[in-house]
């Protein structure tokens, strides 16, 4: 009888043993930059987890069968899937999250520079409302549509105190620390593709800083496949603008093209018989190494002439 028993036990613990090493696991990612998200949560019925620095979640002693997942992370849209669990070890590799759309940007009112009173360098051009209307904090948004001509700032913090990387690299003046939105001014569905962090928040690219920081990411394999042409009108400090952009995305030979052009111009816009002549050119050529590296060089700039009043 004892001897049943102590068989029945070790059997027992063997059962429980193997179903702790039965697994699923699987990594999360951004959509646009493929960089691993951090602290998201990931739901299966009563149990959850949550992703590593790495992206990688796993889940351990589930019952076989259709397992549906809940997928939540800041700043990102929720995403849920159905998967067939069979009992044995799983992985489902990649799950891309969707980030929020921005509510501004799209629409142009951030394209437009605001000029600090008093600046004599148009590199001081204000980037808070740039920078908040790409976020997807809800309050920051509406701050950035509602405020952008009082030069709304995030907790009174100037402009010195807001990072801006390109391909994540810094390009906030060396002599004043502000970033100089105007040297990509005009390249604005080039420049789309954004990773924000609010104040000192980590994220996977991004140090952070006190006002804030935002990645501008230009490599053609990320850009939407489009020819376009637009034209505007404006009544601020330029009176139209013409754009085109041509963006091939990832082809199948392993390249990918992105170009844009625009121009912007007036006799005078907002403050009679002030000038503006701005012109933009961006270049970006991609070609994929493999699943993990390529090398994408770019070439832009946005030479500018313009008048102000004294």
């Amino acid at each position: 009888m004892k001897r049943l028993i102590l068989t029945f036990c070790i059997g027992l613990g063997l059962l429980s043993l193997e179903a702790q090493q039965i697994q699923l696991k699987g990594i999360i990612v951004d959509e646009t930059t493929q960089s691993p998200i951090t602290n998201a949560i990931i739901k299966i019925g009563d149990k959850a987890s949550s992703t590593n620095l790495e992206g990688f979640f796993s889940f351990s002693e589930l019952e076989p069968g259709r397992l549906g997942l809940w997928i939540e992370a800041t700043g990102y849209e929720p995403y849920s899937l159905v998967v067939i669990f069979t009992g044995e070890a799983m992985d489902i590799g990649k799950i891309s999250l969707r980030p929020f759309a921005p509510t501004v940007i799209d629409n142009g009112l951030a394209e437009i520079a605001l000029i600090a009173e008093g600046s004599d360098d148009e590199s001081e051009i204000q980037a808070g409302s740039a920078l908040l209307a790409a976020s997807s904090d809800v309050f920051s948004s509406i701050a950035a549509y509602t405020f952008s001509p009082m030069y709304f700032k995030t907790r009174g913090y100037d402009n010195e105190n807001i990072a801006v990387y390109m391909n994540g690299l810094i390009v906030n003046d060396p002599e004043n620390g502000r970033p100089s939105w105007s040297e990509w001014g005009g390249l604005n569905e080039v420049t789309r593709n954004k990773e924000v962090s609010n104040g000192m928040q980590f994220s996977q690219n991004l140090l952070g800083s006190l006002g804030g920081s935002t990645n501008i990411i230009t490599r053609p394999s990320l850009q939407r496949k489009q020819t376009k042409f637009s034209y505007s009108l404006s009544n601020r400090t330029y009176v139209h603008r013409l754009m085109f952009t041509y963006s091939t995305g990832m082809r199948p030979d392993g390249w990918a093209i992105s170009f844009s052009g625009s121009r912007r111009w007036g006799n005078e816009g907002y403050v009679e018989g002030v000038f503006y002549d701005a012109w933009a050119y961006f270049l970006g050529i991609e070609r994929k190494i493999n699943d993990n590296h390529s090398l994408a060089p770019t070439l832009y700039g946005s030479p500018t002439r313009r008048g102000q009043q004294g």
